[in-house]
């Protein structure tokens, strides 16, 4: 009989309206003038829903020219709508208008289990919980919840409560009239963060960071800090993120009543932090700003949170980017927020360039662009020493063309450029003008070789790099940056690169790049090949190494020696390890392949400077998992072999686990040379 009423409903034997899309699974069911029914237990499935339960009864019939076309269901009772499951004790499904209710029902929206007396089913991505509770434990009888008297969760993913009531082992904790909550939207995973750290120096400190609303596409959160002696502070935050991603706004605003290490007096401190993000509907323009106004240089590292630092390079800054097929456009804006900082201020600067022109006759490629400034390098109020700050417009020409030539396997690429510089001041108080010629070429050729497992290329290269002697010298005119560093060079790199690829993928597993600069006619090299550099690379799918040296002739040392490795096991366990010396003749430089520098200044003179710092350095990142629940992340920072400066020792250990499904807890114990902390701090976690 069951078999047989089962093919009846799949092959719409019934009245057809969609009850062929329907699969009635039942165990000893009955028939009774278009009601099939079930106390035994059993199973209706369509394509995005599935009811289970010991008591069904599924009607599809007419009725005063009405279709009738419901579920009834209750006792051991699970309703999978779509990827939403719902559990309760009794269930009204009506198929022909996709809604329904749950009496005594309770549902999953991470991180909440949520329940109530009726969850009404509106579709696929909305319902309504009446006299609802909410709470992230496993437990029947949890730690604590929320009540509300009604509850709307919109699109899968935006929580809206009314009348509210925090609960904590049973007690009222909290009320509030409305409370709304997007679950997965923002960048932040936390609705509530809490934090107990205990500092060597200022004792104990309690952080809390709720959120306190998000919709749509807002977030707020707040943020209370307090100390032991009485200090304390508190901050706002805000992250708009729409959902289109062409733009989107972060910031943390916060203020302290608390103490400097250098003035025992209570004082107001803060720290104003944003950054921003503005995209054009079609991809061509961007804006970004970002800004850190702080009131003193030490209230970064005192309030220091991984959580709270939205600008590491700690700028205030506005960019906006223009291109199109054959341009680029840039416009900067830098100024000083903060008295104590010694900045180059763009105020502004604007860039334009070109995409390479080709002489299509000649095959010669012509590179250009043009940049002017207002620039105000300022130095910090707070330096004991009086350095003037200088100023000055500043306008950049720079021009090149190359021809590329293919003699067989050989190609050479000749360059030749000019580069003109206006200065509307300079350190005699006049205009200047700064001109250069750069020439030079570059030639490479490639030789392959294929085995049974590899790939073998090898790539000897030389090039040429020469810049005139500018029309003045660098004490002439001013030096923002890098980029007012021209002076004569004349560098030959001679070098040869190995390659092995397997066969299966296109990139190496192993690169070894060993070259040497030699320098001609330049200011106190007169070694012809000062150093020689050997880099090595190894990539697997587990292990990666890499080993950079330099050997320096002169002084018959090494010059620097850098050690990488990571080994990945699996996803319980992984390890890095560096290890990097720095010898005193490896001068510390932003662009290590830039050697103007080297070439413009006595050895004597930059031994003397911070730009020489001999060290060796041990960085180690361990992450290892104890158990499905419990995790452990240890880093440590080690240093010495420092001029007239002792050793120094910095580990940090995460321990992290999991309770009640959406509860991180982090202990975390830091040890820097200055300060020994340990804190103990518990998220709720939203879902992915």
């Amino acid at each position: 009989m069951r078999k047989l009423l089962l093919l009846f409903v799949c092959l719409g034997i019934f009245q057809k309206v969609d009850a062929s899309d329907i699969f009635v699974d039942l165990n000893n069911p009955t028939y009774l003038s278009g009601v099939l029914s079930t106390n035994d237990g059993g199973v209706i499935v369509s394509d995005d829903l599935r009811i289970q339960a010991k008591n069904i009864e599924y009607a599809y019939f007419k009725k005063n020219g009405q279709t009738v076309h419901t579920i009834k269901a209750s006792e051991n009772l699970m309703l999978q709508y779509k990827d939403k499951v719902f559990t309760g004790e009794e269930l009204d499904f009506d198929l022909t208008k996709n809604t329904g209710i749950i009496r005594q029902g309770k549902t999953f929206i991470s991180p909440w289990y949520l329940g109530g007396d009726e969850i009404l089913i509106h579709n696929t991505d909305n319902y309504t919980v009446t006299n609802a509770f909410a709470t992230t434990c496993l437990e029947k009888d949890s730690m604590w919840n929320i009540k509300a008297r009604e509850v709307d969760v919109l699109n899968k993913e935006l929580f809206y409560a009314k009348d509210i009531t925090f609960t904590l082992f049973g007690f009222p904790a909290l009320w509030l009239p409305i409370y709304k909550l997007n679950l997965k939207k923002f960048s932040d995973p936390s609705i509530l963060k809490y934090n107990m750290t205990w500092d060597k120096g200022v004792g104990p400190r309690a952080t809390i960071r709720y959120q306190i609303y998000s919709w749509r596409e807002w977030a707020f959160y707040v943020r209370g800090d307090f100390r032991l002696k009485k200090d304390y502070g508190g901050a706002i935050e805000t992250e708009y993120l729409p959902s289109h991603k062409r733009a989107k706004l972060l910031t943390k605003n916060y203020l302290a009543k608390d103490i400097l290490p250098t003035d025992p007096r209570n004082k107001r401190r803060y720290r104003y932090q944003g950054d921003g993000y503005l995209q054009s509907e079609s991809g061509k323009t961007k804006a970004t700003i970002t800004w850190d106004k702080y009131s003193d240089i030490h209230m970064p590292s005192d309030f220091k949170s991984e959580d709270f630092e939205l600008n590491p390079a700690k700028k205030t800054a506005f960019y906006v980017r223009h291109f199109e097929d054959t341009m680029i456009a840039l416009l900067k804006a830098r100024g000083r927020a903060n008295s104590f900082e010694s900045v180059k201020q763009d105020l502004p600067t604007a860039f334009m360039t070109f995409i390479p022109y080709k002489f299509p006759k000649l095959g010669i490629y012509s590179n250009n662009y043009t940049k002017g400034s207002y620039l105000d390098y300022v130095f910090s109020e707070d330096l004991e020493t009086n350095i003037n700050d200088f100023r000055s417009f500043r306008l950049e020409s720079h021009h090149e063309i190359y021809r590329p030539f293919l003699l067989g396997p050989l190609a050479i690429t000749p360059q030749l450029g000019a580069v003109g510089i206006y200065y509307s001041r300079s350190p005699q108080n006049k205009e200047v003008g700064l001109g250069i010629l750069s020439y030079g070429a570059k030639a490479t050729t490639k030789l392959k070789r294929t085995f049974s497992q590899t790939k073998h290329l090898i790539e000897p290269y030389v090039s040429y790099k020469g810049l005139s002697k500018p029309t003045i010298g660098p004490n002439n005119h001013f030096i923002f940056s890098l980029e007012d560093g021209y002076d004569r060079i004349n560098q030959l790199q001679i070098g040869c690169k190995n390659v092995l690829f397997s066969h299966e993928k296109a990139t190496p597993f192993f690169t070894a790049n060993l070259y040497a600069n030699a320098f001609f006619a330049d200011l106190d090299i007169p070694q012809t090949f000062p150093k020689l550099y050997l880099d090595l690379n190894w990539n697997f799918p587990k292990v990666e190494l890499a080993f950079y040296n330099a050997w320096n002739f002169r002084h018959q040392t090494v010059d620097y020696s850098n050690f990488f490795a990571a080994f990945t096991l699996n996803e319980d366990f992984a390890f890095k390890f560096e290890v990097r010396y720095r010898s005193k003749y490896d001068w510390r430089k932003a662009d290590k392949l830039n050697f103007i520098l080297d070439v413009s200044r006595e050895e004597s003179e930059l031994l003397s400077s911070p730009i020489s710092d001999r060290r060796i350095t041990l960085l180690t990142n361990l992450f290892f998992r104890l158990s499905p629940y419990w995790s452990c992340h240890v880093q440590s920072h080690h240093g010495w072999y420092r001029i007239d400066e002792p050793p120094y020792n910095e580990v940090k250990v995460d321990l992290y686990t999991t309770i009640s499904s959406a509860w991180l807890v982090k202990f975390t114990y830091w040890h820097t040379e200055t300060d020994d902390r340990f804190s103990v701090g518990i998220d709720l976690i939203r879902g992915k």
